[in-house]
This record gives C-alpha cells, structure tokens and sequence, in this order.
C-alpha cells in the first residue's frame, strides 16, 4: 500500500509526462484530492488556469485521475461530469461506492 505523498508525486509525474506540451505546465488541484477506500482522486489543470482563473487558460480533456493504493493510475474521461466518471470506473473495478 502506497502512502498518500506516493500517489501524489505518482499522479504529478503522470499530468507532467501527459500534458508536456502544455505550455507553462500543469498542476494537480490539492484541494480537490479526495480520498477513497481504494485509493485517490486527483484533480489537475494548466498552471496559468491555476493563477488566472480564467476560461481561455483551462485545460480541455482533463478528466480525474485515480491512483490505486496498489501505485495503479487511471486517468478517467472528462466527457461525464467527475462524479459519474468515478461512480462508472468504480462500479467497472467492483468497488462499493465511498
């Protein structure tokens, strides 16, 4: 079982590879993070959104990230609100809602 500072340098090294090329990088949203029975739920945005709050700098496409207790990490779509996409992922792995 992973610690909670493990996922999160595991769900920072995942943004960063996937989203090299946006430009000034992207950020995990630390108060968004939730966390499960399984694992955890992380959020992430571009690091100008992060300061600017502003619409044209957010990131499109950027759905929740789980990282398993186990290091596994899922990046979960961002068609569907988040809530379902975490409701719909765990119900897929046989994991009671929490």
């Amino acid at each position: 079982m992973i610690s909670e500072a493990e996922a999160t340098d595991l769900a920072t090294r995942y943004i960063t590879e996937q989203c090299r090329n946006v430009p000034g990088g992207v950020a995990l949203v630390d108060k968004q993070t939730t966390r499960k029975s399984y694992g955890w739920v992380f959020f992430y945005n571009a690091k100008r959104y992060l300061e600017t709050h502003s619409p044209l700098d957010s990131l499109g496409g950027n759905g929740p990230i789980i990282v398993l207790e186990d290091g596994q990490v899922h990046q979960l779509g961002s068609a569907l609100d988040p809530e379902v996409s975490i409701a719909e992922f765990e119900r897929a792995q046989g994991i009671e809602s929490t």
